[in-house]
């Protein structure tokens, strides 16, 4: 299971969360289980046949089973033979992201719901100062990979004044990623790591801005950009191709294709408005946990 959906469950009684390494302590659930969601891809869940085996024998039960289906179009190859058998075994709700990947989804009943964040703020921020003098402080909020627009990310703050700043590379895989020459010559570079949630918000309230680029744009479902907003800080990111992928709006959601990195970083000053963006992400990650609610658990709740 994925942080993101540990966040949403947690505060959820008769729920039950089985990882399907332990397949017989997740038959056992099943068997006592009115409703089955299953979740994927995630890192104990994809290609794992014993979470195929879990979702069947759910079915040869009678049960209910949902599907929380995370970027189907984005699967690798050889994911997608088990999302399309995971489809196939689903006699409730397919929940997906965006209105893109619900054009990819072969099933009846689909809803568009991103997936809750795992280490979002979860109460208002007031310490939003982000350094509002002084040192300018960037940071870059996930795991390193290919989709996430490495190269866009370096010439983007490469381009700008050489005012002091620093940036903090937050996610255990970026020592393992090359850091241009130019970079370092520009900025004093930080690489904490895995941050616990703790930890969070007193990093997030030394940063003046995050950046999130994304080689095929932003969506609803990104937590590389909602878990540093949620903290306030001012975002800049790639919007996509098809509006509707990105709902949420604000000032300090921005699009690093109009913005030079400095135009972003005079955007970005100002506590008022750090903690209007808090107070809005807030709204929308508690309006996400009550779609999924009423999606996959068939609950209502006021937020």
């Amino acid at each position: 299971m994925g942080d993101s959906t540990a966040a949403w469950l947690v505060r959820h009684a008769g729920v039950s969360v089985r990882n399907p390494l332990s397949v017989g302590r997740a038959l056992w659930a099943v068997l006592a289980a009115e409703r089955v969601v299953a979740v994927y891809p995630t890192r104990s869940t994809k290609r794992s046949l014993r979470f195929l085996l879990c979702v069947a024998f759910a079915r040869m039960l009678g049960r209910g089973v949902a599907l929380h289906l995370h970027e189907y179009s984005r699967l690798h190859w050889l994911n997608r033979p088990y999302g399309r058998i995971l489809l196939s075994l689903t006699n409730e709700c397919v929940v997906v992201s965006t209105p893109s990947e619900r054009a990819h989804i072969p099933h009846s009943r689909v809803s568009i719901i991103p997936p809750a964040t795992g280490a979002g703020a979860t109460r208002r921020v007031d310490s939003v100062t982000g350094r509002e003098s002084g040192t300018a402080t960037l940071a870059v909020f996930g795991v390193a990979r290919a989709d996430k627009g490495l190269q866009m990310l370096w010439d983007w703050l490469s381009r700008g004044d050489d005012r002091n700043a620093e940036l903090v590379l937050i996610g255990s895989s970026w020592s393992r990623v090359h850091i241009p020459e130019m970079i370092r010559a520009k900025y004093v570079v930080h690489l904490p790591g895995f941050v616990e949630t703790t930890r969070l918000e007193e990093l997030f309230s030394t940063v003046s801005l995050a950046v999130a680029p994304f080689a095929d744009g932003a969506t609803d479902g990104r937590t590389s950009w909602r878990t540093p907003a949620s903290y306030g800080v001012p975002v800049v990111t790639v919007f996509p191709r098809e509006p509707t992928d990105l709902s949420f709006r604000h000032s300090l959601l921005m699009d690093m294709r109009q913005l030079t990195r400095d135009d972003a970083l005079d955007r970005a000053y100002g506590s008022e408005a750090r903690r209007d963006l808090s107070d809005a992400m807030l709204c929308f990650e508690a309006e996400v946990r009550l779609r999924l609610d009423a999606a996959l658990l068939g609950r209502t709740r006021e937020a």
